[in-house]
C-alpha cells in the first residue's frame, strides 16, 4: 500500500475524506522492482553499452503512478527525455557526444548584474552542474558528461543537483531581483481556493501564536530559551509539513533550521532572536504571495535524508525528558510544542520508515485536529474535548496492516494510550512508538 493510498483510506468507513498530500517528497520509497532497473543500468554501463544503461537509469527514475519521466520512443541513436521536479521541467538527451540536461530558471531582461553575481558564486558550490545565461537571455542550469564518465551514480547525483537546485532557486531569484521574470515549465496543479484559504489561515494563526508567545511571554520564558526554540521551530516545521510551501517560505524555514543547528557558537537567546526574525518575515507575506507557493506538482528527486527507527528513538529519548520536566513545573501550555517538534522535525529531516512516518503523521493529526477537520477529515477529538479512542485504535490497526508485509516488529496496542488529555496522549503515544522494534523484512 502506498503512503498516499494509506492516508486516503485512513478511515475506510468515511469515504468522503479528502486525498491531500502532506510532507516533502522522497524518492526513497521506490517499489522493489525498480532496483532491477538500477542493477541493469549498472551492468550495461560496465559493459560499455551506454545507451542501454541510460535507458534503464531513466526507467529507474520513472514513477508509473505520477508519470514524472517521459522518454521519446523509437530512436536508438539519440535518447530524448524530460522529467518533472516541482515547478521545473528538466529536459535532456544522450547521443554519441554524451549526456546533456538543462532546466530553465528565469528570463533575464534586462540583464541583472546582481543575479548573475549571485549565481556565479553559487557555481563554486555545485559539483555536477552550473548556472549559465543563454543567448536568448534565459538563465539556465546545465549538466553535461561524456559517456565514459556517465555512470548511473553520477547521472543520479548530477540530475538531482540540477533538478532540486533549479526548483528551489527560481521563485527566490524572481522575488529578489526585479529584472527577472518567472518561467513555469513544470506541471503545476492549482489547489482549490477553499483549500488555499484554510492553509493560509493556519499559516497566519500559527505564526501569530508563535510570535505572540516569543514577544509577550519573553520575561516569563527568559529562563527557558530551549522551550522558546521548541515553540518557534515546531511552528516552522509544521508549516512545512502541512502546507509544503515553495519559494520564499521554504527559504525562511531553511534559514530557521540553519540558525539553530549550524550556528553553534551563538548562545540560545541569540539563536532565538534570529529564528524569531525569520518568523516575522514569513508573517509579512500577504495572502497573494502565500497562495503562489501552495500548489501540487510532480517530483523525481527528494532532499530528505534516509532515516531509521533509531533516529526516532534517539529524538524521543533526548527530548521527552524535557517535556516531562516542563509538565511537572506547570508549563504544559508551552510543553505541548515538544511533541510537535519531535514529529515535525523528524519528518522535516528524514525519509522515515513507512510505519514511523504514518505514526508521526497520526500524532500531528491529533495535535492539529482543527486544521484537519477544516480540510474535511474526520475529527479525532470528540465534541466534549476528549480524544476518540475508538477511531485512534482503528488508525493503529490500519498502520499495522499497512506495514505488516514490509516490516516486522509492528505491534501497536491502543490500550497503551492515555487519552485523558492531549498531554498524556502525546507522551504515551511517543512511548508506544519508542518501544517498537521495526525492522525491514
Amino acid at each position: 500500500m502506498t503512503v498516499k493510498k494509506f492516508f486516503k483510506n485512513l478511515f475506510g468507513e468515511y469515504p468522503t475524506e479528502p486525498d491531500i498530500t502532506f510532507g516533502r517528497f522522497s524518492d526513497l520509497y521506490k517499489p522493489a522492482y525498480k532496483n532491477e532497473s538500477w542493477e541493469k543500468a549498472l551492468d550495461f554501463y560496465e559493459k560499455k553499452q551506454y545507451t542501454a544503461s541510460i535507458r534503464y537509469f531513466l526507467d529507474y527514475l520513472h514513477d508509473e503512478h505520477t508519470g514524472n519521466v517521459w522518454i521519446e520512443p523509437g530512436n536508438e541513436e539519440k535518447i530524448r527525455f524530460s522529467l518533472c521536479q516541482g515547478s521545473k521541467l528538466i529536459e535532456g538527451f544522450a547521443n554519441q557526444d554524451g549526456f546533456f540536461a538543462t532546466a530553465k530558471i528565469a528570463r533575464c531582461e534586462p540583464i541583472s548584474l546582481g543575479a548573475l553575481r549571485s549565481l556565479l558564486e553559487e557555481n563554486y558550490d555545485l559539483r555536477y552542474s552550473c548556472f549559465a545565461l543563454g543567448s536568448d537571455d534565459i538563465l539556465t542550469m546545465v549538466m553535461h558528461t561524456d559517456y565514459l564518465d556517465a555512470s548511473p551514480y553520477k547521472l543520479y547525483y548530477g540530475l538531482k543537483e540540477l533538478a532540486t537546485r533549479a526548483d528551489r532557486r527560481d521563485d527566490v531569484l524572481v522575488s529578489t531581483f526585479s529584472e527577472l521574470s518567472a518561467i513555469q515549465s513544470g506541471k503545476i496543479v492549482e489547489l482549490s481556493k477553499e483549500e488555499k484559504e484554510i492553509k493560509f489561515s493556519f499559516y497566519q494563526d500559527s505564526l501569530d501564536r508563535a510570535i505572540h508567545i516569543a514577544n509577550q511571554d519573553a520575561e516569563k520564558l527568559e529562563k527557558y530559551p530551549g522551550l522558546v526554540s521548541y515553540m518557534m521551530m515546531s511552528t516552522a516545521f509544521l508549516i512545512d509539513y502541512l502546507l509544503i510551501p515553495e519559494g520564499m517560505i521554504m527559504e525562511h524555514i531553511e534559514n530557521i533550521y540553519h540558525w539553530f543547528f549550524q550556528t553553534n557558537d551563538l548562545p540560545p537567546h541569540r539563536k532565538n532572536a534570529g529564528i524569531l526574525l525569520e518568523l516575522q518575515e514569513m508573517k509579512k507575506l500577504d495572502r497573494d504571495n502565500v497562495y503562489k507557493e501552495l500548489y501540487n506538482t510532480k517530483f523525481t528527486f527528494g532532499n530528505l535524508m534516509p532515516g531509521n527507527h533509531t533516529n526516532l528513538q534517539e529524538m524521543i529519548d533526548m527530548e521527552m525528558k524535557h517535556f516531562n520536566w516542563y509538565m511537572e513545573n506547570e508549563l504544559e501550555a508551552y510543553a505541548i510544542y515538544i511533541p510537535k517538534y519531535i514529529a515535525s522535525m523528524l519528518l522535516y529531516t528524514y525519509a522515515m520508515p513507512l510505519p514511523d512516518k504514518q505514526l508521526l503523521h497520526l500524532l500531528i493529526r491529533v495535535l492539529e485536529n482543527d486544521f484537519f477537520v477544516r480540510l474535511g477529515y474526520v475529527s479525532l477529538i470528540k465534541a466534549d474535548g476528549k480524544l476518540d479512542s475508538s477511531r485512534l485504535a482503528h488508525c493503529l490497526a490500519l498502520i499495522t496492516a499497512a506495514g505488516s508485509g514490509l516490516y516486522e516488529g509492528i505491534k501497536l496496542d491502543a490500550g497503551k494510550l492515555d487519552c485523558r488529555d492531549i498531554y498524556r496522549f502525546s507522551s504515551s503515544f511517543l512511548v508506544m512508538i519508542y518501544q517498537l522494534k521495526i525492522q525491514k523484512l
